[in-house]
């Protein structure tokens, strides 16, 4: 193992004790161990999306367990893009429990929705971009492009969702007045029903 590669082992192996700390503070009520058991799992997930992006390389498991589908190059990037803001989103969730804020962040989140989708919108736009590129078994025949179709469909729709999420969230962000506004216009419409 070389030297530059330790620090992802070692976080990944963080990452598996932060889960364990998060099913202890289930199993035996301990809610103490919520934040560090977030902030290790973090660590992890955000090694595991570091690799990813060097190494251009990861792999989906089907139901049996085998190596279903490759993804490499662009996609795999795409990939640990999003694992690395996903970490980063649990390691905040993570800090807020250790500095007992976590009430504060709630409605915080609640008040100010934008902070959160556009974090949001681009984890779900590098998922779907990645899966729309398509893993390596993806390519190649006909047939093969064509059983690969549902998949590619589903990663453009979650794309779309994501880029919704961040412009919903920059309108937030930039206008917040005006988009309280409009969510207030849209929530008195939908409860007034159809004319």
């Amino acid at each position: 193992m070389t030297r530059g590669r330790r620090w992802v082992i070692v976080l990944a192996v963080g990452g598996m004790a932060g889960l364990l700390l998060l099913i202890a503070a289930d199993r035996f009520g301990r809610p103490e161990l919520i934040g560090p058991g977030l902030l290790l799992f973090a660590a992890g997930t955000f090694a595991a999306g570091i690799e990813i992006i060097t190494s251009r390389y990861t792999y989906e498991r089907n139901r049996a367990g085998w190596i279903s589908d490759v993804f490499t190059g662009s996609a795999a990037r795409l990939i640990g893009l999003a694992l690395v803001i996903l970490a980063a989103g649990i390691a905040a969730a993570g800090l807020s429990f250790v500095l007992g804020r976590q009430e504060e962040l709630y409605v915080f989140a609640l008040a100010r929705p934008g902070i959160a989708l556009v974090p949001l919108g681009v984890l779900m736009g590098a998922f779907g971009a990645a899966r729309v590129i398509g893993a390596r078994e993806w390519r190649g025949s006909l047939w093969r492009l064509l059983a690969s179709l549902p998949h590619r469909i589903g990663g453009a729709l979650l794309l779309l969702a994501g880029l919704v999420a961040v412009c919903v969230g920059l309108a937030e962000l930039v206008a917040p007045e005006a988009f309280d506004e409009a969510v207030d216009r849209v929530l008195t419409a939908a409860r007034a029903g159809p004319p």
